[in-house]
């Protein structure tokens, strides 16, 4: 596929349901009228734009997952430069079928009401605003254009380890978001899309750490021999688990801290040894963060 080729359906929406969070999403508080404007760095934001405003928020869900009983998931554990990492929380982003319904982040600075980067540039936000225009003309030939003004732009803002155009970013305050949102309806979601209050599937996570991954996960991550396999019917509590082995502090986690574990923290068993969540501290292996993360997330500050 051409870098500027228009993306295509590989599956028909007929094997997706549009199911709507409307005002129970966790996307609803940072959603205002004509300024929080959601992004996928390389995406139409207008397609966005119709997914994702007040009181509506659509995902596109694979029926044959709303479908399950049981489901069975199997993340690779990783750094991740938007959530902090991919573990069985994030793994099940993967029940949407078009990127377009994913909010990655809001296009700004901080002091813009965005969460793209630290800060207020105006040149990464003209630099924002040409990418805008070049995603809107994908398979144009004007395309080429715009996304080398929005590059120039970028570089001309000298920005630094936590400024980067796809927000990967300690301060990224959409993603975690988006990733608990398909959680709940992993967990809640009726066939007809409608949330239940009861849980409508069992949803265990087979993780896959034995060489997991660092840095700029999770397109690029270097290896980490982090040496273990999870099981889980838990997901809040595996991820919390694989952070403590990573050597980070669950709490600096913004889509940990906003999601609730089903099970306390003595349902975990290491080695055949039931053990208390905080126990796993003395296993812990260093393990680098993602460049915009690394003052944040290091152990030693």
């Amino acid at each position: 596929m051409k870098e500027n080729s228009p993306i295509n359906e590989i599956r028909p929406l007929s094997e997706y349901l549009i199911f709507d969070l409307g005002k129970e999403s966790m996307l609803e508080p940072v959603t205002s009228p004509g300024k929080t404007r959601f992004r996928v760095t390389c995406y139409d934001p207008d397609r966005m734009n119709e997914a994702h405003a007040p009181g509506v928020h659509k995902y596109c869900i694979a029926k044959e997952f709303l479908d399950a009983d049981i489901v069975i998931s199997l993340p690779k554990i990783k750094t991740h430069q938007k959530t902090g990492i991919t573990g069985a929380l994030k793994n099940l982003v993967g029940i949407n079928g078009d990127k377009d319904f994913l909010p990655h982040h809001r296009i700004g600075g901080t002091r813009r009401g965005g969460d793209c980067y630290p800060g207020g540039s105006s040149l990464r936000y003209l630099s924002e605003l040409a990418l805008d225009e070049a995603n809107r003309r994908q398979g144009e030939k004007s395309f080429w254009y715009w996304n080398k003004l929005a590059s120039a732009l970028w570089r001309l803002s000298i920005p630094g380890p936590e400024h980067q155009m796809e927000a990967g970013w300690y301060g990224n305050d959409t993603s975690w978001r988006m990733v608990l949102d398909l959680n709940k309806i992993a967990e809640y979601g009726r066939t007809d899309g409608s949330l239940a209050p009861e849980r409508q599937r069992f949803i265990f996570s087979l993780c896959d750490g034995i060489i997991a991954g660092q840095g700029e996960g999770p397109l690029q991550p270097k290896p980490l021999p982090l040496g273990i396999m999870s099981f889980s019917n838990d997901s809040c509590l595996n991820d919390r688990a694989m952070v403590l082995l990573m050597g980070f502090d669950p709490k600096k986690f913004p889509l940990l801290n906003n999601s609730n574990p089903v099970l306390d923290s003595y349902n975990i068993t290491l080695n055949g040894k039931r053990i208390h969540i905080d126990d796993l501290k003395i296993n812990a292996i260093r393990t680098l963060p993602p460049k915009g993360w690394f003052k944040y997330l290091d152990p030693e500050k």
